[in-house]
């Protein structure tokens, strides 16, 4: 949930976000990163019975630091970065880190009635992920 892990949308799903106020079109899956700490993935295992109650199926991907939660609706990858040295390192190889000032503390933002985490400099971190915002 919002309050028990750090995370924050990011890559295609954020860029979404901000320029169309949904998803991309043509966009397969929901990106969210979270901060990659025991206590996380802790969470997030135990998360799996009350999510596969809920029908949202969490299985850890076996050749990359993330999971997916799957349902009848879609997808969405859940990067898990580890913070080293003021970066969080991506899940999904070079070219994925950031810098922990430009997350810096995930702002709510309504998306559709729900409430989501957003990079605390979002315009930065889509300038960093994109070229442009």
């Amino acid at each position: 949930t919002q309050k028990s892990v750090k995370y924050w949308l990011d890559f295609s799903t954020l860029l979404g976000l901000m320029r169309e106020h949904n998803i991309l079109e043509g966009d397969n899956d929901v990106d969210i990163s979270v901060e990659d700490t025991p206590e996380n993935r802790e969470r997030l295992e135990s998360a799996r019975a009350p999510l596969a109650d809920m029908g949202v199926f969490l299985k850890k991907e076996l050749t990359w630091n993330a999971y997916r939660a799957a349902s009848r609706l879609g997808y969405a990858h859940l990067y898990l970065a580890p913070l080293v040295d003021h970066t969080y390192k991506g899940a999904i190889g070079e070219g994925s880190e950031i810098s922990s000032e430009l997350i810096g503390t995930p702002q709510l933002f309504d998306w559709q009635g729900t409430q989501v985490s957003v990079p605390q400099h979002t315009h930065a971190v889509l300038v960093q992920r994109s070229g442009h915002a």
